[in-house]
């Protein structure tokens, strides 16, 4: 089984706090790739926590909840 040309799109944000450096997000989400030569998409929702950084936010952790 090989999958290929993944891509993730966040929807709009459904929950979103930002406080002191810190972030907490809550979104839909869709995953779409190629599995043996035909198109899949899985929707979800995606939480996740970040830490901004010198370069940006980074993921510090997150979970994944099919749709």
């Amino acid at each position: 089984m090989q999958i290929t040309a993944a891509s993730v799109a966040l929807g709009k944000a459904r929950h979103l706090d930002i406080d002191s450096g810190y972030a907490y997000l809550v979104t839909p989400t869709t995953l779409s790739y190629t599995k043996a030569g035909k198109p899949v998409t899985d929707k979800a929702i995606v939480t996740m926590s970040l830490k901004k950084g010198s370069s940006g936010w980074q993921i510090t952790g997150w979970a994944w909840a099919d749709q």
